[in-house]
């Protein structure tokens, strides 16, 4: 019994996370100088908003560098690179603003 109280605790005190997807058909792909990163650019502007927090753009930063590294920035670099040579529309998954850019946490292909 004291275990499923602990466990319904600690499932009321985690954090909520509102990730949202947004899509759109990748324009360019580019990195960043000095190896920060990868930049999307987008043919739609992507707004995520969650409560009192708004970002948008069409430009939009997959960071990746040493003092925060991505561990699936490989991965997600191969998804962007594969959308925007066949044309294929982009989703990605946004959880909060740092600034007015977004904070990616994954990339998929819709078809």
């Amino acid at each position: 019994m004291r275990y499923l109280i602990s466990l319904f605790l600690i499932v009321l005190s985690a954090p909520s996370i509102a990730i949202q997807p947004l899509s759109s058909e990748l324009t360019q792909v580019a990195t960043v100088w000095y190896g920060e990163g990868v930049i999307m650019r987008f043919k739609d502007t992507l707004t995520y908003t969650e409560g009192s927090e708004t970002c948008s753009g069409r430009a939009i930063m997959l960071p990746h560098t040493e003092q925060n590294p991505n561990p699936l920035f490989k991965e997600n670099l191969s998804l962007l690179l594969s959308a925007f040579h066949t044309g294929t529309k982009v989703t990605i998954s946004v959880d909060g603003c740092e600034g007015n850019n977004m904070r990616v946490i994954s990339v998929s292909i819709d078809k």
